[in-house]
C-alpha cells in the first residue's frame, strides 16, 4: 500500500502524538510505503502518476486497486480523467459536515469499495437551527 502526500511527511495535519502512534504503526505492518512531496496527476488502469511537489519528477505506481483523493475543506475537485473508475465524494468535499457524517460517509465509501458495491450517496444535510449554509 502506497500512501502519497503533498505534504513534507505523512499526517502533518494531524496533532504530533496521533500522528507519531499512527504512522508507527503502518510501518510496522511492513506494507505500508510513504511517498511525500507528491500530487496525483493521472491514473489509468492499475497505475497512478504522482508528481513531486518539488520538481517535474513524476513517480509511476503500479498495481493501484483503489486511489483515494482527499483535498482541505471547500478544496476545488480534483480534474483528473478517471476513465472507467467510479468515484465518490464524501465529507466537507460535498457540504460541511459534522466530524461523525464525515467519518460515516469514509466508512461506507470504503466499505462499499472493499465489498464491490457502488457507494450510496447521502444529499448533504440541510443546516441545524442557528447554522448557516456555506457554499464554495
Amino acid at each position: 500500500m502506497s500512501l502519497a502526500t503533498a505534504a513534507n511527511f505523512a499526517g502533518a495535519a494531524i496533532q504530533q502524538y496521533t500522528r507519531t502512534l499512527l504512522v508507527s504503526q503502518a510501518l510496522r505492518t511492513g506494507r505500508m510505503q510513504f511517498v511525500n512531496d507528491a500530487r496525483l496527476v493521472g491514473v489509468d488502469a492499475d497505475t497512478g502518476y504522482l508528481q513531486s511537489t518539488l520538481c517535474e519528477v513524476v513517480h509511476e505506481v503500479n498495481g493501484v486497486a483503489a486511489t483515494i483523493v482527499s483535498g482541505a475543506p471547500r478544496s476545488v475537485t480534483v480534474d483528473l480523467d478517471f476513465g472507467a473508475a467510479s468515484g465518490t465524494v464524501v465529507g466537507d468535499a460535498l457540504a460541511p459536515r459534522t466530524v461523525e457524517e464525515a467519518v460515516y460517509e469514509g466508512l461506507t465509501a470504503a466499505t462499499a469499495l472493499a465489498t464491490g458495491e457502488r457507494a450510496a450517496h447521502r444529499p448533504p444535510r440541510e443546516p441545524a437551527t442557528g447554522e448557516q449554509a456555506v457554499s464554495s
